[in-house]
């Protein structure tokens, strides 16, 4: 597996920034998500949830990210 912590950093931050109740950019979030799932099998399950939650339209305002199951 191969790691790509910037972009596991830099997801990160887009997601303490919205929910901080920042204006984030969802296509950033989203395409992050889509990187990391395929870089990092691992963990595509949540960033499944995190295209999911992108593409739900739920991401705008002070919706809160997918939470754990």
């Amino acid at each position: 597996m191969k790691y790509s912590f910037d972009q596991i950093d830099t997801l990160a931050g887009l997601l303490a920034d919205q929910i901080a109740g920042n204006q984030v950019d969802l296509k950033a979030v989203r395409n992050l998500a889509k990187e990391l799932s395929i870089l990092c099998p691992d963990i595509s399950g949540t960033m499944s949830r995190i295209v999911e939650w992108t593409d739900s339209g739920l991401g705008g305002g002070s919706a809160e990210p997918p939470s754990r199951p």
